[in-house]
Parts: C-alpha cells; sequence; structure tokens
C-alpha cells in the first residue's frame, strides 16, 4: 500500500540521491484522471509544475513504480518534454536510485 509519507519520504529521498535542489513543494493524490471515454490521462502518475511537482497515489501499485514515478517527473526539472533525452535521464536516475 502507497501511503502519503512513503512518497513524500521516497520523494525527498531520490532528490538527495540525485543531488538536485528542489524549489517545488510535493503534492499527492489520490484520485484517477479519466476521459469521457474512460481513458486515463497521459498524467496519471505524476505531474511537474513550476512550483509544485505532484504523485498519483492512487494509481501507483508498488515501490518500483513509485520510484519510477519520481524518477520521470524529476527528470523533467532538465528536460520538460518527452523525448529521447528525457527517456534517457528518467533510466540513469533509475539506476542512480537503485544502486
Amino acid at each position: 500500500m502507497i501511503n502519503n509519507n512513503l512518497v513524500i519520504d521516497t520523494f525527498y529521498q531520490i532528490a538527495t540521491i540525485l543531488k538536485i535542489e528542489l524549489d517545488a513543494n510535493v503534492e499527492i493524490t489520490d484520485s484517477l484522471n479519466v476521459d469521457y471515454r474512460g481513458r486515463i490521462f497521459e498524467s496519471q502518475f505524476g505531474q511537474i509544475k513550476k512550483h509544485s511537482i505532484e504523485i498519483n497515489k492512487a494509481v501507483i501499485k508498488d515501490e518500483e513504480e513509485l520510484i519510477e514515478v519520481i524518477c520521470h517527473e524529476l527528470a523533467h526539472i532538465k528536460q520538460m518534454r518527452h523525448c529521447k533525452s528525457h527517456t534517457q535521464l528518467t533510466n540513469d536516475y533509475i539506476k542512480m536510485v537503485n544502486k
């Protein structure tokens, strides 16, 4: 079960490991964002805004996926767009965290 404390603790542990200075608050949601066809929005797991990073614990099934989501959102600090360099940075972050 993913709870708020686990999300916050994991987030700050990862930011420390990656040596990322944060100028943002962490927000936790627990609702599914679906469109009128029942499809879950692309930003279902998390999203980054200017001063906040949002993690949706309702759709994260385990700690491994939580780490992946956090690394993905933190990669947006350096690369906002979903592109090859963002994917590579996310994968690099996950490897660093899992050492």
